[in-house]
Formats: structure tokens, C-alpha cells, sequence
């Protein structure tokens, strides 16, 4: 409600549109403005205008400096439900646990902002940086009926396209992007064990910031709401 009164300014009678971060949307009118909060009467409840129909879990190895921020940021815009940290073996940062916790935080606050500045419903959940085979226990409960894709720069013969022509409607994408200097081949073998199928983008090699955002973007031009 600070935000409000402070940051937007709005004013009494004013019409507004609110969100509550799981999905749903409102129409409500300013009755009051204080110094430091705002009143709003709700008059009516939206469906959900700016979600994916996908549930699209974005599996990101930690990059370094400041690269999450983007990814976080970028994803979130993009139509990303939810986003696991990883530790793999060539994540360069290892932080502790307090460290950790206010990295979490610190991303949370970057998807909430992204989510209010795109207009959507839903803020994405940013869990706390797990190790890989954590992440391997996570993938592994993953619900049948979702497509599981690493990107992998070693991966010479199917590129993302070919799913295209065998995959023509999805539910649901579980995707893995590794750190700088990617997934090693042993991490991109247990991968493939648990039904993880690894596509590469082109000839080039992407930073890992850049990989995230664009097989987000192609599968949301190709299954989501971006086509």
C-alpha cells in the first residue's frame, strides 16, 4: 500500500487493477489515501489476462556476478512459472546459507517487480539453489505428460526444431540451462536417465543468461502465448 500512496501517487475514485501473486485479478476503486497506505474497494474480479498456458520450470545452474538478476528478470517477463538454482560441477559461486537466503530474497524481490511491469497475475516462485542431485530427486517427481529439455552445446544431432514436428501440443516444460561452461557430460547422462531430452540451439554458443531467454522465447512462440 506504500507503493502506492508513495511510488504511483494515486489519488481518491481512482480505478486500479490488482493482483495477489497466484493468479487472480482485480478491479478495485482508491476510497481513501494516506500517508503511508490506501484504501480499495474490490468491484470485480478478472480471469487471468497475461499467464501461459504452459507451466513452463525453468532449472538454471548459478552463474556468476550478477547473470541471475537478468535471468530472473528476463524469465519472468517471458512467462516462466517457477525457477530451481542449481549447483553443478562447473558453478564457479558457492555461497553459505545466510548468503543463500538473501540471494533468494534478493530474486524474489527482481520477479515480483518483473511480474508487476509485464502485467502478469502470477509471481513466479524462485526457490532456494539446490545441488544436482537434489535436483535430480525434484525432476524425478515431476508429473507425467511434461516435456523435459537440457540445452546442451554438445549436443550434435537434434536441435529444438525437431521436437517441434513430434511434439504438437505440450502441457507443461521442464527446461535445464547449466552454468557458464555448461553441464558436463556425466551431469547431461544422469539427465537423460530420468527422460531429459538434450537440444541445442545453433552453431553458436550462447551465454547462459542468453540460452534461458531464448529457448524460453522459442517455446513460448512454439507451445505458449507468444505465437
Amino acid at each position: 500500500m506504500r507503493y502506492l500512496a508513495k511510488v504511483l501517487r494515486v489519488r481518491l475514485g481512482e480505478n486500479i487493477i490488482l493482483f495477489d501473486g497466484s493468479g487472480e485479478e482485480y478491479l478495485g476503486i482508491i476510497e481513501r489515501v494516506l500517508r503511508n497506505d490506501v484504501q480499495i474497494r474490490i468491484l470485480e474480479k478478472y480471469d487471468p489476462p497475461a499467464e501461459s498456458p504452459l507451466e513452463l520450470v525453468l532449472f538454471q545452474g548459478i552463474p556468476k556476478a550478477d547473470k541471475m538478476d537478468i535471468i530472473v528478470k528476463g524469465t519472468t517477463e517471458l512467462g516462466v512459472s517457477s525457477i530451481t538454482p542449481f549447483f553443478s560441477s562447473r558453478t564457479i559461486p558457492r555461497w553459505k546459507d545466510e548468503t543463500l537466503n538473501k540471494k533468494v530474497m534478493h530474486w524474489e524481490k527482481i520477479a515480483l517487480e518483473a511480474a508487476r511491469q509485464s502485467g502478469r497475475t502470477k509471481v513466479p516462485c524462485v526457490g532456494k539453489p539446490v545441488t544436482f542431485d537434489e535436483m535430480i530427486r525434484k525432476v524425478e517427481q515431476v508429473r507425467d505428460g511434461f516435456l523435459k529439455l537440457v540445452l546442451w552445446e554438445d549436443e550434435r544431432e537434434r536441435k529444438i526444431k525437431d521436437l517441434f514436428r513430434k511434439s504438437s501440443s505440450v502441457s507443461g516444460i521442464c527446461f535445464f540451462v547449466g552454468p557458464e561452461g555448461g553441464l558436463s557430460p556425466g551431469e547431461v547422462d544422469l539427465l537423460k536417465n530420468i527422460g531429459c531430452i538434450p537440444v541445442h540451439l545453433g552453431r553458436r554458443i550462447l551465454r547462459t543468461e542468453t540460452a534461458a531467454l531464448t529457448l524460453l522465447s522459442i517455446i513460448q512462440y512454439e507451445w505458449g502465448d507468444l505465437s
